[in-house]
């Protein structure tokens, strides 16, 4: 894979060589691992940015029982991507962006119309989920929701155990196993256009706010684009006409024309209020998820290669390549100190 970065022999701040530490019983397992991931996924990353090196990479790639005692508690089943329905599911982050969400269906009357009918998303690929817990894909997911709540997504089931914060600290791991090198990935993400907890009224605002706004430039257009609306005023697309509830009196207002708050422009304002619906009923965060995006895994990052980065992880997940839960290391193989050392995590990922 790229990115790979070459350990030296000895490890950080240990005068001991990797012959020696197989001698001596087998890679040297720091002690504080499984406090780190007792911390959730804001330990893992934190640990993973503040004191990675070749003894923790050495430790997650080292997963048969003859390193942590157990042959199959890093066995983890990752399912076919199976069309899943989105009101079952639940984020795990605190942050979800309106424009990422909900740019391409309102970008385009023709993309519109199809999220409509399919009732679900025209974007490649799957999200990754665990039971009924969004791992990754959280924007796919609200994409889907903002249009259709009852509409299905492609997702891969990822059989990480325990709870949400566990399963999170678990994915971390299985990333820190793929980046064989220091920091871990992490994306960051700020609150002017956050839905997450938001009401209707909230998120119509945002749409009126970013009207004609083009922040991605995949999207098909910019949000409610003048195009757009004077197909849907046409009875180009009486699908939408229907979903959205639109006055049959309704005519076509240029974005220029636009009034703030929509007063009068009844076509975005009959879009922007069945989307600002749709999604002010999200479900809230599950239990356990991470008060920071940036502590999110980030299964696809570039820094792990991206779409390989993932595959390495889909693929050596069931194979039990990784270790990425408890126990890291044979009993007795390592001196602990866990209630101080937990603290410590607990300091570095800003919990306490």
């Amino acid at each position: 894979m790229k990115n790979k970065i070459n350990f030296p022999k000895k490890a950080k701040g240990r005068g001991i060589s990797e012959e020696k530490e197989k001698k001596a019983g087998g890679h040297e397992v720091p002690p504080d691992l499984e406090a780190a991931f007792r911390g959730g996924p804001e330990g893992v990353r934190a640990f993973m940015d503040n004191k990675k090196d070749a003894r923790v990479w050495r430790t997650l790639t080292s997963a048969a029982a003859e390193f942590d005692g157990s042959s199959d508690d890093d066995v983890i089943t990752v399912g076919e991507a199976t069309p899943v329905s989105v009101a079952s599911l639940g984020p795990t982050q605190q942050f979800i962006d309106l424009m990422q969400s909900v740019s391409f269906p309102l970008g385009s009357a023709k993309v519109l119309d199809g999220a409509i009918s399919s009732k679900t998303t025209g974007a490649p690929g799957a999200i990754s989920i665990s039971g009924v817990a969004v791992l990754d894909g959280h924007h796919r997911w609200s994409g889907v929701f903002a249009i259709t709540p009852d509409g299905m997504i492609n997702a891969k089931d990822f059989g990480f155990p325990g709870n949400v914060r566990e399963k999170l600290a678990a994915a971390q791991m299985a990333i820190a196993a793929v980046k064989d090198s220091p920091g871990q990935p992490s994306e960051g993400g700020g609150a002017d256009t956050d839905i997450i907890g938001k009401g209707k009224d909230q998120i119509v605002a945002m749409i009126d706010a970013n009207k004609g706004e083009w922040p991605d430039g995949d999207a098909p257009g910019p949000l409610l684009n003048d195009e757009m609306v004077q197909s849907i005023a046409n009875g180009d697309y009486p699908r939408i006409n229907a979903w959205a509830n639109i006055p049959a009196d309704a005519k076509f207002v240029a974005l220029s024309d636009s009034a703030a708050g929509f007063a009068n422009d009844p076509i975005r304002k009959a879009i922007a209020e069945k989307v600002g619906g749709n999604l002010g009923a999200l479900p809230a965060p599950l239990s356990g998820a991470p008060r920071s995006r940036e502590d999110m895994p980030q299964l696809d990052h570039p820094t792990i290669g991206g779409k390989e980065g993932l595959a390495a992880i889909e693929k050596g997940l069931p194979a039990g390549k990784y270790n990425v839960v408890p126990p890291f290391v044979k009993e007795g193989k390592t001196k602990t100190k866990d209630n101080i050392i937990l603290e410590r995590w607990k300091r570095l990922a800003g919990l306490l």
